[in-house]
């Protein structure tokens, strides 16, 4: 899945969602996914949006709720090339 996917396919997605992904979390995605199987970009995305939305729903403080979220969501896609 390339950067231009991301941004017209998962992007508007997040964004419906309430999650503000920006242009560089696209690239660590991109990144990520380019070292896994392609049978599992689905469900790299899928859990992705998942954790940042747990990581929002942690948060107490509403300012920081989209921070929360972006920081679980891009330590999962971390992880997943340890």
């Amino acid at each position: 899945m390339t950067i231009d996917n991301l941004s017209t396919d998962f992007k508007p997605n997040c964004h419906r969602q309430n999650i503000k992904v920006s242009d560089d979390d696209l690239k660590l995605i991109e990144r990520t996914l380019w070292q896994l199987p392609a049978e599992r970009h689905k469900i790299v995305l899928r859990d992705y949006q998942f954790e940042w939305v747990l990581g929002m729903r942690e948060s107490t403080n509403a300012s920081l709720k989209q921070r929360q979220g972006r920081l679980r969501a891009n330590n999962y896609v971390l992880e997943l090339v340890k």
